[in-house]
């Protein structure tokens, strides 16, 4: 049983965009897992704009960041 789904679809999002993008197929992945294991919509969408969040607080902090 997933107590608190946000981190568990957001933890599987972070395995999708690891190329840097989220394609419509994984996508449709991460709806398909959703609904399988009955998660509210809600709680897919908050996974996925904490997983945008990141990634963009991720590449500021590169493009920020000195080079030797």
């Amino acid at each position: 049983m997933i107590t608190d789904p946000v981190p568990f679809l957001a933890n599987i999002a972070l395995v999708a965009h690891a190329d840097g993008k989220l394609c419509a197929n994984e996508l449709g992945q991460l709806e398909a897992i959703r609904q399988e294991l009955k998660l509210k919509k809600r709680d897919y969408n908050e996974a996925v704009k904490r997983l945008l969040r990141r990634a963009t607080t991720s590449q500021r902090q590169l493009d920020h960041s000195p080079t030797k």
